[in-house]
């Protein structure tokens, strides 16, 4: 008997066309054929209204200019409750109406007579609002009873894929946006704002595991005060980072063993959703989310697929971030070690490279600039005399005044310099503060580079240097007092570098120190 009446739906179904309907690409097609449909086979126009999942409305895909309607809207569960053709002319829905007369005008103006809910798991999906005369024939609501049957589950399907859609455009902007950030403290900064948009929670914290004393370090934190430190027997989150599996309890207090846990983790609450960040089985932390109170809802098992993407992604661009610092430092301390090897031959240029590296540190700290910037000029301040290397040592040497040919010479270093470091890619902004770092804003410098023609960092360079050389001991001077080297370096203001450099360099002299708070700015 089941089989004739399946046989005898599929008849009608293609009878009517609703096959058509399997053929959608999207939500917005899906809605294009269901319109169409109702026109060829009741000459009917119609609107269909779906759920919006981030806005929590109802509203027409097709049209932008149409009104939304709120599921906290009572006509929106007497649909629910009904879920068969419903007339607007009801007793019932006119009820509706008085209470939200916005609606009421709304249908009134759309000439919307009926309404065709699409409900599947007790939830309503959407709703077809069908419109012309009020009169139909018994085979007009048959269409509508088999529409109503195929269109919600096409609809469930569409929503779905809308929804799987978003979050791999939500995951691709996270993925970009979190590989964009410079070093390791960048992504705890950023990893909450991100998350905002595809996982809402009510509280969170960012574990990262410190291997050696085998404890968890909140870096990062959302709705969550005052939380130290965990060893690996604390809390829930130690407990998942143990098991090395992720967990997902929707009430916590209904899980004894659970409770203990939870002392240390008291914003582990309610609903929770707790992740280990694990790669190649090396533990790098624990992202542990909590819901309260029913907000946002619970946790379902999309959630915790969606959990697993997320930390995955964490974990890989957190490696690759922590990688690729301890390389860098490897690569930046032979790189001073090489300076300082080069510079040991002339005890009068003994230490300037890690001087001029404090200094520009300094400014570049003062001044707040971005990490990346503030690695590159540390990186420039080091390498700034490497092409050194390929001048004559007699030149570099030389205790007395140079002559013009000596002076062409040397002036070829920066150029040098910047070819030595043309085959490392990671030094490619470095190299241009290297190679210009004798030039000057008003175009006097080595190459006669004037502003604009050669990035502004690299004047916090040139005025470290500078500094630097001043304030030591030379074959031919005397090392100049901090005093007499700014007064010096305040007349170049406007000529060599900016005044926002200067002004820099001494207030960060003056917060060490190292010089008398009545100096005035210039």
């Amino acid at each position: 008997m089941a089989n004739h009446r399946y046989l005898s739906q599929m008849m009608l179904g293609e009878m009517y066309g609703l096959d058509s309907l399997g053929e959608f690409r999207d939500i917005l097609h899906l809605s294009q054929l269901t319109r169409q449909l109702i026109k060829e086979q009741t000459g009917r126009e119609s609107q269909v209204f779906l759920w919006v999942d981030h806005l929590e409305v109802y509203r027409n895909w097709e049209r932008e200019d149409v009104m939304v309607i709120s599921r906290e809207n009572p006509l929106i569960t007497y649909m629910v409750l009904e879920n068969r053709l419903i007339s607007t002319r009801e007793t019932r829905v006119k009820a509706f109406f008085e209470e939200a007369p916005e609606l009421r005008l709304f249908f009134e103006s759309e000439g919307i007579c009926y309404l065709l809910p699409l409900v599947f798991q007790y939830r309503l999906l959407g709703f077809v609002a069908i419109m012309g005369e009020y009169a139909l024939s018994p085979e007009q609501k048959q269409f509508y009873r088999f529409l109503k049957d195929a269109l919600r589950h096409y609809v469930h399907t569409a929503l779905l894929m809308e929804k799987r859609l978003q979050e791999m455009l939500g995951l691709n902007y996270f993925t970009k946006e979190l590989s964009s950030c410079a070093t390791p403290e960048e992504i705890y900064q950023r990893f909450f704002e991100l998350l905002s948009s595809l996982l809402p929670i009510s509280a969170g914290v960012f574990y990262r595991y410190d291997e050696f004393r085998s404890v968890l370090v909140p870096v990062a934190t959302y709705g969550v005060d005052g939380l130290s430190e965990l060893s690996m027997e604390q809390g829930i989150s130690g407990f998942v980072l143990d098991k090395k599996k992720p967990l997902l309890v929707n009430d916590v207090v209904h899980q004894p063993f659970l409770v203990e846990r939870q002392k240390q983790e008291n914003f582990l609450r309610g609903a929770i959703l707790v992740l280990p960040l694990i790669q190649d089985e090396k533990r790098w932390g624990v992202l542990s989310f909590a819901r309260y109170n029913g907000e946002y809802g619970v946790f379902s098992s999309d959630h915790l697929y969606l959990g697993r993407i997320l930390s995955q992604i964490v974990v890989t661009v957190l490696a690759s971030k922590v990688y690729y610092e301890r390389l860098e430092h490897n690569y930046f301390d032979t790189i001073r070690a090489l300076t300082t090897a080069l510079e040991a031959k002339d005890s009068y240029t003994r230490g300037h490279s890690e001087r001029v590296l404090e200094y520009v540190t300094w400014i570049a700290e003062e001044m707040e600039l971005s990490k990346t910037t503030l690695r590159n000029l540390q990186f420039a301040a080091v390498l700034h005399d490497i092409g050194k290397i390929g001048i004559d040592e007699y030149i570099i040497r030389k205790n007395g005044k140079l002559t013009e040919e000596e002076f062409d010479k040397i002036k070829h270093h920066p150029e040098i310099g910047d070819h030595i470091l043309a085959s490392v890619d990671f030094l490619k902004e470095a190299r241009e503060y290297v190679h210009y770092h004798h030039e000057r804003l008003d175009g006097s410098g080595y190459y006669g580079k004037r502003a604009g023609e050669f990035p502004w960092e690299t004047t916090i360079v040139v005025l470290a240097d500078i500094f630097d050389a001043l304030t030591s001991e030379r074959p031919y001077r005397k090392a100049l007092s901090y005093e007499e080297a700014l007064s010096l370096l305040r007349e170049e203001i406007g000529l060599t570098f900016e005044k926002r450099v200067y002004d820099a360099f001494l207030r960060a002299l003056q917060k060490r120190h190292l010089l008398s708070q009545d100096v005035v700015l210039s």
